[in-house]
């Protein structure tokens, strides 16, 4: 238990990647806020990477975003579906898990 703690929580591990992605402090706080019918790469990119890492359950995701993990895994699903086509993405995302 103590080794999962080591890596950080979500919020530190959110704060992590959002400055690995280039997000700032005020666009990051906007990204966390939930949004209906609006496409947004960068918050579906963040909880696939929390997600990917296998510390997190989709239900401990969800209340960082204010989303259900049901929203949380169709984020992720967008993004792996991104991921087929989309090879900058692919490059981005798996240097940020390195």
């Amino acid at each position: 238990m103590r080794a999962l703690g080591a890596h950080g929580s979500i919020s530190e591990r959110l704060g992590q990647y959002a400055h690995k992605l280039g997000v700032g402090t005020k666009e990051l706080a906007e990204l966390l806020r939930p949004t209906r019918h609006r496409e947004r790469p960068s918050r579906d990119a963040l909880m696939y990477l929390l997600w990917r890492e296998g510390r997190f359950r989709l239900g401990q995701i969800a209340p960082h975003f204010g989303v259900s993990y049901a929203a949380v895994s169709q984020a992720c699903r967008r993004v792996q579906r991104r991921l087929k086509t989309d090879r900058k993405l692919r490059n981005t995302l798996d240097a940020l898990q390195k």
